[in-house]
């Protein structure tokens, strides 16, 4: 199962080692050599740390599964896709939003290498006018990208973990008792 954030690496890293020219891609976006550099680096950057995320979780998955796999008599690769990822991706949901949001915040970034994003686009325009109140708004809009991310992935999650709220909710009274 592939993150929305480890297409767009892959897409960033496909367009970054091309070269550092213009694009024009079939979509008709173009990508000046300044946005794909930003590109490149971001994807560089987070390569590192969603590498770091996955092999974490993947090694807090319990022992047992993995024996249990082998057990089974399953190939390594049908272990590691049906048994190990699923319990991997449940503990990986939360930073994996953590990097996708962090990457939203240093989108900001870009502007000072001219690439004009959200923050780019307000220096112009405050540039122009001297209105304070762009910033507060392109706070707000970054404000809004984070809010939706985050209850993204809280759904997300929920979806994910949904049997372990059924067995927690599965105790006994016997359990109930000797645990008070």
């Amino acid at each position: 199962m592939k993150t929305i954030l480890s297409l767009f690496t892959t897409l960033a890293l496909i367009i970054g080692a091309a070269s550092l020219d213009a694009y024009r891609l079939d979509a008709g976006l173009l990508f000046s050599a300044l946005a794909v550099a930003a590109l490149f680096a971001f994807a560089l950057n987070t390569a590192a740390y969603q590498a770091e995320i996955l092999f974490g979780a993947i090694r807090a998955v319990p022992i047992g599964s993995w024996e249990a796999a082998k057990a089974l008599a399953l190939p390594r690769f049908i272990t590691l896709v049906r048994v190990i990822m699923p319990q991997a991706l449940m503990t990986a949901i939360r930073p994996y939003g953590n990097e996708m949001i962090s990457i939203v915040k240093a989108s900001a970034v870009t502007s000072l290498i001219t690439v004009l994003d959200i923050m780019g686009q307000t220096r112009y325009v405050f540039s122009q006018t001297y209105d304070i109140s762009f910033y507060l708004w392109a706070a707000v809009f970054y404000l809004i990208i984070v809010e939706s991310l985050r209850r993204t992935l809280n759904a997300l999650e929920a979806r994910m973990t949904k049997h372990l709220a059924v067995t927690q909710k599965a105790e006994t009274p016997e359990e109930a008792t000797m645990s008070a």
